[in-house]
């Protein structure tokens, strides 16, 4: 266990931190977790925007992300499905969302609030989620991972492409030849 936390660490810290172009990506992705000690298996797709924040001199600025997303998953304990949407927000590697639960059976609607930790394609998360359950009088806990894959960017700009860094040069005007002499 303490290699595993280790390596997440390292994987963490070896991360970009500085957000260098504007990117809107389409982000599908598998959810695997438990809740109340049973099996929780769904699916989740993420349209999320990380913009290129401008900054002075060398001083980097992190990651920042927001978008939205919906997920549906299916809990084996109580043999129902719930679908959620919401928004979602992040600073590097950490971030949140949270929004409106439907599921099948008992009363329908609830709300959830989920945090996130991720690293490269993995996010680790803990949500709470506020619905009608048989099995729990107080918000249902739920632990897993998402394995994400951010494959359909549907916005790119790299201001460092468009504008080149440092001074402009001078415009050189070409030398102009005497011409022919008479």
């Amino acid at each position: 266990m303490k290699r595993a936390v280790f390596a997440a660490c390292a994987a963490a810290l070896s991360m970009p931190n500085v957000a260098h172009a504007d990117v809107t990506l389409l982000s599908p992705g598998l959810t695997l977790g438990t809740a109340r000690g049973r099996k929780v298996i769904g699916a989740e797709l993420s349209i999320v925007r990380t913009p290129s924040i401008p900054h002075s001199g060398d001083v980097p600025m992190p990651i920042v992300w927001f978008g939205g997303y919906v997920d549906g998953v299916y809990d084996s304990r109580t043999e129902r499905a719930r679908f959620s949407l919401g928004p979602e927000f992040g600073i590097g590697p950490v971030g949140v969302d949270g929004g409106l639960v439907v599921q099948t059976g008992g009363r329908p609607l609830g709300a959830t609030f989920r945090l996130l930790y991720g690293i490269g394609f993995v996010m680790g998360y803990a949500r709470w989620l506020f619905v009608d359950d048989p099995f729990a009088s107080a918000p249902v806990r739920e632990y897993g991972i998402l394995l994400k894959l951010p494959i359909f960017p549907l916005h790119f700009s790299d201001p460092g492409l468009s504008e080149p860094k440092g001074p402009r040069p001078s415009p050189q005007l070409p030398a102009r030849s005497p011409g022919p002499t008479r």
